[in-house]
């Protein structure tokens, strides 16, 4: 981990108060900063849940305007919620904030540059790989079941965020290969993800010697087309991810069964979707992860 010192406080626009954006407002508000929150449901406290509990007077914005003028940006909505958020992310990053994405997936600035323009620079947007298990409980409210961490990329746009968040309960990672990073984390989601959505079980499902099988064969599926995107993985990476999730995750519900198990959109297209589509710009053959990926698309509830 990189050591990086405090920041002085700032005005940091948040966009998307769930589960993970709750936590990061409750961390940058420890840390003395004002948070200005981007939420279409208005609250007035931000309240953490569990070992790291917070209660927090916190100010919501009225209309995205209020959201210019941010020293820093963090977007938390889920991948598929982006372009909904398209109105706060305009008025929010106007004075040129650096945007920190807290989402999943790999393709985290062509999604800002979706909404911003090809004019934005990729120091200005700074992707995140999110570790933070959580779940949201109401407007404002959100429950943390362990440690928060994000990984960042060794840049000055991952350098100003990590001072923002410095000697928080979120630990920041900078790391100089922030692709394999987020391509290991894809493996996770990917696998772990498809397979607790479709059965709405959690992960101690992967206890199971064929789920296990299942997710390792999804993965090395995954591998060949990071691999060829550039990610570095080393050859027994399947079975050493599969092996620390059945250790470590127990029950945990990832957040794509949370919202399939209450009936709501996924995002099945940045943790999914998008390896069957990289695997064709490669012409690398992925079946498994082509059928998985068909019938999460199948169970959305707008299908």
């Amino acid at each position: 981990m990189s050591v990086v010192g405090i920041s002085t406080p700032q005005r940091i626009a948040l966009i998307g108060p769930g589960a993970i954006g709750c936590c990061l407002a409750a961390a940058l508000a420890d840390n003395g900063h004002e948070v200005l929150i981007g939420a279409r449901q208005p609250f007035e406290r931000l309240v953490i849940e569990g070992d790291l509990a917070r209660d927090l007077p916190v100010r919501c914005a009225a209309a995205p305007s209020e959201l210019a003028g941010a020293d820093l940006v963090v977007l938390a909505t889920k991948a598929h919620q982006t372009m909904g958020a398209a109105d706060w992310l305009v008025a929010a990053a106007a004075g040129g904030a650096p945007i920190l994405v807290a989402q999943n997936g790999v393709d985290h600035r062509a999604r800002i540059a979706a909404i911003l323009g090809a004019h934005v620079g990729a120091a200005s947007v700074v992707p995140a790989v999110v570790y933070l298990p959580a779940h949201r409980a109401a407007p404002g409210r959100a429950v943390l079941e362990g440690r928060a961490a994000l990984t960042l990329p060794r840049d000055t746009g991952g350098e100003a965020f990590a001072a923002a968040f410095a000697d928080s309960f979120v630990r920041v990672d900078l790391v100089d290969d922030w692709l394999t990073a987020a391509w290991t984390k894809l493996l996770m989601n990917a696998a772990s993800g498809a397979i607790t959505a479709l059965l709405g079980r959690p992960i101690s499902v992967l206890a199971d010697p064929e789920a296990a099988a299942l997710a390792r064969d999804l993965m090395r599926e995954a591998i060949a087309v990071g691999r060829a995107e550039g990610a570095g993985f080393a050859d027994d990476a399947a079975e050493r991810i599969v092996a620390a999730m059945v250790k470590h995750a127990g029950h945990h519900y990832p957040s794509i069964t949370q919202d399939r198990r209450a009936g709501l959109p996924t995002e099945w297209q940045a943790r999914n979707e998008v390896i069957v589509r990289l695997a064709g710009k490669h012409g690398i053959d992925v079946p498994l992860n082509r059928a998985l990926t068909t019938l999460l698309r199948l169970g959305e509830p707008s299908v």
